[in-house]
């Protein structure tokens, strides 16, 4: 998922500073029904041509069990929780831990810190968040072995308007008509990785604007249930698709 300047924005803080197909409808529903919950089993990502698709298991509770991506990315990755904690163990395609992450969420359940270990290498990055209000996010602060890298947050109407640091600035705007849900381009790429997310915004995002890097759109087509079945996203000549695999209960 290498398309969008956001994408590179939140897996760069993380190591440097993060769906059963329906019918189609032929309408534009604003958001899923509420006679069905359903959750993403199967993500497939084409970006410009490398496809990578990702096999979501759950647990009882419909928690995150695990992830697993094969093709252009591959690795495993498998979520147990704790009270305060979520850890994530990753594997590449031989079955070789090469990484442990471990996400602590505070009493209401917000992400304060995701600590990433590489045992290879016997090294450790950091992202520390923290908070304006409620779950708005006020800045992600990222350490490891070349220092600290600071990233800041503006919000307007529940969603997160720009984010800026180190003389780049990012600006983001949303179908304010759309209900944030799984699928949305922010969420999904942090739940792939950490079974959580931290960027909480109120709606689907509709394009970001990075400094010297152009406006990135994400276009969404919906099923009969109102869940996203497919993700367009567009930057000049490059594009990406995600489509999304539902069980619904």
């Amino acid at each position: 998922m290498k398309t969008t300047t956001l994408l590179s924005f939140i897996m760069t803080g993380l190591l440097i500073t993060a769906m059963m197909a329906c019918k189609k409808s032929t309408g534009a529903p604003t958001g899923p029904s509420s006679a069905l919950t359903c959750n993403i089993i199967g993500v497939t990502d084409n970006n410009n041509g490398a496809v990578t698709n990702y096999t979501i298991s759950y647990n009882g509770d419909f928690s995150m069990a695990g992830v697993t991506a094969q093709g252009a990315i591959n690795f495993n990755r498998v979520f147990t929780y704790a009270s305060g904690y979520i850890f994530v163990s990753v594997s590449d395609s031989t079955g070789t831990e090469n990484e442990d992450d471990m996400v602590t969420l505070d009493t209401g359940g917000r992400v304060i810190t995701i600590r990433k270990y590489y045992p290879a290498t016997v090294t450790y990055n950091y992202l520390i968040m923290t908070y304006i209000t409620g779950n708005e996010l006020g800045d992600i602060t990222a350490t490891n072995k070349n220092g600290n890298f600071t990233t800041s947050y503006d919000w307007l109407g529940g969603d997160i308007i720009r984010a800026s640091g180190a003389g780049t600035e990012t600006n983001y705007t949303y179908n304010t008509n759309m209900p944030l849900q799984d699928g949305d381009y922010l969420k999904i790429n942090s739940l792939l990785y950490y079974a959580t997310y931290y960027i909480k915004n109120t709606h689907l995002l509709k394009s970001q604007s990075t400094t010297g890097k152009g406006t990135t759109n994400y276009n969404y087509v919906m099923n009969a249930n109102g869940y996203i079945d497919r993700l367009a996203i567009t930057n000049g000549t490059a594009t990406e698709t995600m489509s999304y695999q539902y069980q619904c209960h």
